[in-house]
């Protein structure tokens, strides 16, 4: 599995309609995992970073 660091994530964002979570095109498949990196401690991220 590939993964990809999204930094500057921001809140997770999902889908009114599946209830998942949304992500970035060309990420969206199964192949990656993605590892959240934000400054910002209250969105829902993995990392903190300061």
């Amino acid at each position: 599995m590939k993964t990809f660091l999204h930094v500057g994530c921001g809140p997770i964002y999902f889908d009114s309609n599946t209830q998942q979570a949304q992500r970035i095109k060309g990420f969206a498949s199964q192949e990656w995992q993605e590892l959240r990196l934000d400054i910002n401690p209250q969105v829902n991220r993995m990392y903190w970073a300061a």
